[in-house]
């Protein structure tokens, strides 16, 4: 087994809970820019991760006060394995540091030096902050005629690291806005959608439901993972959307998604256990209505009104997918939430929970953070809140 550093996304208490689910671990060293994990093989994990912008494998792991010299005879001592499938005689290489501030120059020169030492012609991928982006590196092709090296520096540990694999911004783009029907206002995004699909433990080969599929967003990221689909929508114009866009989805990714008039119909969430089978679903994962747009913030009174609104939808609705869903299984929620003078508001959705069956879980109980459920997506731009619930069956 071996260690990895995974760098978080923009909302690091969602890219490590992803983490946490996915690999049923809490991490070694945890800061808000990266993680350390214990895992057999990480690089393939990145085709499944939404909230992840590189996985690293560790080298070298060191005194979080370790000089110069100490780096310095840890980068030498690992350039062979920092070489390993460069091809030819150029090397184009990046340094990142994540956790606090680093002498960039430093590495660059040893780094430089030792390719020298090789016979190499040598370049640094510059940037102007601490580290090199995700789409840097791809940008820059430093994985392709080289290596990326990082400096992560943690709590207990400083951690030396190469980078194996990073997200690819530009397929979630084109599945954001290529697909053939968009609704930008109300529509998740296929880089949150991936995440709440880690956040329910679906496994390949699942049967995962959206009772509110939209425009097919949460089903067609599982397609790709490689699970079995149900997509639901009360609305007509919502099931030839989902329809249409899982087309482009076939096409696009050479795919085949079987009897699609039938996993994908019209029904209403409110009713499920009179359309499946009680016990039947491996996991749900889904966005209800969240009520109306909002051009501004509400007052507390407008957003308490909201949420009454939407409380029965949200409790009918949950309480049927607790019914359809099978003992020890998870459900993945959003609900709205309202944020007025620092406090949030939403709905009482543990509550919701235990009456039907369902409990609300800690993700990130494993990880050595002070933190409690909801988990939380939304910039200081956004009026309307997404709070995400994991729920589990209850035996």
């Amino acid at each position: 087994m071996s260690q990895f550093a995974f760098i978080h996304g923009k909302n690091f208490e969602l890219s490590l809970a992803e983490l946490s689910a996915l690999t049923g671990k809490g991490p070694e060293e945890i800061n808000p820019e990266f993680s350390v994990f214990d895992v057999f093989e990480a690089k393939s994990m990145m085709d499944r991760l939404g909230g992840t912008l590189k996985i690293a494998q560790v080298l070298s792991i060191l005194e979080t006060d370790a000089s110069q010299d100490v780096v310095g005879r840890a980068i030498e001592k690992h350039f062979p394995e920092l070489m390993r499938g460069v091809m030819g005689k150029l090397l184009v290489f990046g340094v990142s540091f994540y956790g606090g501030k680093g002498d960039r120059f430093f590495v660059e020169k040893k780094i430089k030096e030792l390719g020298k030492a090789e016979g190499m012609k040598v370049s640094a991928a510059h940037t102007k902050g601490n580290f090199l982006t995700h789409t840097d590196i791809i940008q820059k092709k430093v994985l392709r005629d080289g290596f990326e090296i990082l400096v992560c520096m943690g709590r207990r540990h400083l951690y030396i690291a190469k980078t194996l694999v990073v997200h690819n911004p530009f397929e979630f783009r084109k599945r954001d806005l290529k697909k053939p029907v968009q609704r930008s206002i109300y529509a998740i995004p296929p880089r949150l959608a991936r995440i709440m699909i880690n956040l329910s433990g679906a496994r390949r080969g699942d049967i995962l439901m959206d009772p509110f599929c939209g425009v097919g967003t949460i089903v067609s990221e599982a397609t790709l993972i490689g699970m079995r689909i149900i997509g639901i929508d009360m609305k007509d114009n919502c099931i030839g959307d989902t329809r249409k866009n899982l087309q482009w989805l076939e096409k696009e990714y050479k795919i085949t998604i079987p009897d699609m008039e039938n996993v994908i119909r019209k029904e209403d969430a409110r009713w499920l256990s009179s359309h499946f089978k009680e016990n039947s679903i491996d996991a749900i994962v889904t966005e209800p209505y969240m009520g109306p747009p909002m051009k501004r913030r509400p007052d507390r009174i407008r957003a308490m009104q909201i949420l009454d609104d939407l409380k029965q939808l949200y409790e009918h609705s949950l309480r049927e997918m607790l019914i359809v869903l099978k003992p020890g299984r998870r459900i993945c929620m959003v609900s709205p939430a309202f944020i007025i003078k620092k406090k949030f508001y939403g709905l009482p959705m543990p509550d919701m929970a235990g009456r039907h069956g369902g409990r609300v879980i800690n993700v990130l109980g494993n990880s050595g953070l002070n933190s409690r459920p909801p988990l939380r997506d939304f910039e200081e731009r956004h009026n309307t809140i997404r709070e995400i619930n994991v729920i589990e069956k209850m035996a």
